[in-house]
């Protein structure tokens, strides 16, 4: 399909591509359809192929804890383990704490 169109850009048609002209003179509402449809192929192509599509995923926000919930978070997890403690704050503060956050406040503090 891409080589069709950039052949239909130049004026040249590929070979496969539906050609009004050659219908034109058995049925001519076909063959407003047929260029219609090769007029909107043609725009949807090049409109596709000029987004910029971002190779990066966006990160989420940073989350900001206080001493005093760090100080909760750091015994929490030296008493139960990451993956419990993640699965106790996650609960509590209605937003996903990774395991490695965890630890590195524990051995933060």
């Amino acid at each position: 399909m891409e080589n069709w169109l950039k052949y239909g850009k130049l004026g040249v048609k590929h070979p496969s591509s539906p050609d009004p002209r050659n219908v034109a003179e058995a049925d001519p509402d076909l063959a407003v359809v047929f260029t219609k449809c090769n007029e909107e192929v043609s725009n949807t192509y090049i409109n596709t192929t000029n987004v910029h599509t971002p190779k990066k995923r966006k990160r989420g926000d940073y989350g900001s804890y206080s001493p005093e919930q760090r100080a909760k978070m750091a015994k929490y997890t030296i008493d139960n383990g990451p993956a419990k403690a993640a699965k106790h704050f996650t609960k509590i503060l209605g937003r996903p704490i990774n395991e490695s956050t965890l630890r590195s406040i524990k051995n933060n503090t």
